[in-house]
């Protein structure tokens, strides 16, 4: 069995961070927000930005590790006002394609549910799952959540 290890991301690595996005976005346009334009666009100094920033403030971003390779990311951010400091939602969580059915997708939520549980403020977790991912969508219930509505029209894909 292969080993796979959760980590973050050194600002050093920047560079997979952000190839591993524009992989996932290439081949899973309907989870994310922005487009592959978009992230095509973005300079290298905004994704050592946004790697560093993610660092400092409210937001958790963890990375699936296998032989040196970056091969997933899962991501969360909370709040700090005061009428939402009792909320997270986790986000852009994804394996890369061949690395997917050996546990990694599980490992990445385990990892980040961990972190937002141990924080005394967080009472509530939310997430949003593109109805065709049909595994994506077992893994969360699998992990306790469950569907609380539909969102139609949310992306221009």
């Amino acid at each position: 069995m292969t080993s796979i290890k959760i980590i973050e991301l050194p600002a050093e690595r920047w560079q997979e961070y952000k190839d591993l996005h524009i992989s996932m976005l290439k081949t899973y346009p309907q989870s994310y927000g922005s487009s592959l334009e978009e992230y095509t666009q973005r300079t290298d100094e905004k994704w050592q930005e946004h790697l560093l920033k993610a660092q400092k403030r409210n937001i958790i971003l963890l990375f699936a590790e296998v032989e040196g390779q970056i091969v997933g990311s899962a991501a969360a951010r909370f709040y700090d006002n005061t009428k939402e400091a009792h909320k997270a939602t986790i986000y852009a969580v994804g394996v890369l394609p061949e690395f997917q059915g050996q546990g990694i997708g599980r490992k990445l939520m385990v990892a980040i549910l961990e972190q937002l549980e141990s924080n005394p403020k967080i009472r509530k977790i939310d997430l949003d799952v593109n109805t065709v991912q049909m595994a994506a969508y077992k893994l969360y219930e699998s992990l306790g959540f469950v569907k609380v509505g539909e969102f139609h029209r949310e992306l221009m894909i």
